[in-house]
């Protein structure tokens, strides 16, 4: 599944072979839902990276979309193979005086934080070799 979190873009890029396992087909088969909700806000929101982009293994890459006319967007954050700490703070574009609730699509958490309390960052924490898609509606 790294590979699904990694090529997340406006075009479905899922390198499963023909010959692959059933598993790799399952995995590309529960994430292409999530794929196709980011695919629209990445066509029309706005872009902010909220890490460098770097091709170092022991970097976090996390980056975000939001479309502000529809009060909705996501958060994606990457911890890759080399990556020694568990958290990593995504400090998020916030409009003031709004409430965010985000959802993991894939395990149905959710939880909302105020503008102001993510003022101080978005704890994300995350094994080795994963990532995740917090979708938000905000209002």
């Amino acid at each position: 599944m790294p590979s699904l979190w990694q090529a997340l873009t406006g075009e479905k890029t899922d390198m499963t072979g023909y010959l692959s396992e059933d598993a790799a087909f399952a995995v590309s088969r529960k994430m292409t839902p999530v794929w196709r909700e980011a695919a629209g806000l990445m066509l029309r929101g706005d872009y902010y990276p909220l890490t460098g982009c770097r091709k170092d293994a022991a970097d976090w890459y996390a980056m975000q979309f939001d479309d502000s006319d529809a009060g909705e967007g996501f958060v994606q954050v990457v911890r890759n193979v080399q990556v020694t700490e568990d958290t990593y703070r995504v400090q998020m574009h916030t409009e003031a005086g709004k409430t965010y609730t985000f959802t993991d699509r894939l395990t149905g958490d959710s939880f909302t934080k105020t503008a102001e309390e993510l003022e101080c960052g978005l704890d994300v924490t995350l094994v080795p070799r994963s990532g995740v898609v917090l979708f938000y509606t905000y209002m």
